[in-house]
């Protein structure tokens, strides 16, 4: 098969984040435990954040939303500084691998994330995010991974044909969406991963 792109998930692929931070700053505001927050925000299921990551939820309603589930009273640059805490380091290793694909491939961005958080991880992995020439948002399409249109959308605005695509990410429903739709996908945890997967493949 010859590959023109290669798509990364952003967050757990390039570089690491946990949100085990945010929950500890908006307990420490609420008087709450973090496994409280945590429990309260229920991320996975909230119709509200999967609305804020698609871009349909403005961060002020969020930051409401957020008060009313922790009965607190959270600024909104409170509720921002809190939200952008998860943020780590760039994964060791996997700024060479994108240096090396960019040489024959097309490198895409494709992130289920929302206004707040894109503003953070734009500036904070600049170095790392230049290696990319398209970064496809959920919130600024209204759509999230692993729903078929995500990926179509990024097929479409790249010209490029699913079997021609090889999809980088950290999480089993996206990798199974991205296949959904013919893309070569992986569940991957680390860039040494990211480099079997390509071996695989004889890249």
């Amino acid at each position: 098969m010859s590959y023109t792109a290669v798509i990364f998930d952003l967050g757990k692929v390039i570089f690491a984040y946990s949100w085990q931070h945010t929950y500890d700053y908006f307990a420490e505001l609420s008087g709450l435990s973090a496994n409280e927050v945590k429990q309260r925000l229920d991320l996975e299921h909230d119709a509200h954040f999967q609305n804020f990551e698609r871009g349909i939820v403005t961060p002020q309603e969020y930051a409401d939303h957020v008060n009313n589930l922790l009965d607190a009273a959270l600024t909104l640059p409170q509720f921002i500084e809190g939200w952008n805490a998860i943020y780590e380091e760039v994964y060791d290793g996997i700024e060479a691998i994108m240096a090396e694909l960019e040489l024959k491939y097309l490198l895409v961005g494709l992130s289920n994330t929302n206004t707040v958080h894109a503003g953070e991880w734009r500036e904070r992995y600049a170095d790392q995010l230049v290696y990319l020439s398209y970064i496809f948002c959920s919130h600024e399409l209204h759509a999230r991974k692993p729903e078929p249109g995500i990926y179509e959308h990024a097929l479409r605005s790249t010209g490029t044909r699913p079997e021609e695509c090889i999809f980088f990410d950290d999480r089993v429903d996206n990798v199974q969406g991205a296949r959904s739709v013919g893309i070569q996908a992986f569940q991957v945890t680390s860039p040494a991963e990211i480099r079997a997967a390509l071996k695989e493949l004889g890249i």
